[in-house]
């Protein structure tokens, strides 16, 4: 992800979003580390959460607090279905297996197919 998240509204952010549906479902953080955000921004983003009344401290765990719930069902996340889980990529991505000592070239509806 390019940039931080020290410049604009955490809660406008869909990886916030995002970050709340993997609190919700008691799931790790890699999703989000995987797509560029840092610990800082993680950090960050529920620093705020908490702030603006989304989470809440419970024991030792951050829980959604009414606020975050509506805030989950009312915003949908791209890239994630609406049971909270986070799509793959298409079949049409994907290629035959080929050899290790084969090359593949796309042809020219392949590349019309990727932006």
């Amino acid at each position: 992800m390019a940039g931080t998240f020290s410049s604009i509204s955490v809660t406008s952010s869909p990886y916030f979003v995002m970050l709340l549906r993997l609190i919700k479902g008691h799931n790790d953080i890699s999703f989000l580390t995987q797509k560029g955000i840092t610990y800082s921004d993680i950090f960050h983003m529920l620093s705020e959460g908490e702030t603006e009344g989304y989470l809440k401290r419970s024991m030792r765990t951050l829980i959604l607090t009414e606020k975050g719930e509506e805030l989950i069902t009312k915003l949908p996340v791209s890239g994630m279905k609406s049971s909270g889980w986070i799509e793959g990529p298409s079949e049409d991505v994907f290629c035959e297996q080929i050899s290790l000592t084969d090359v593949f070239l796309p042809t020219a509806d392949d590349i019309k197919k990727f932006p």
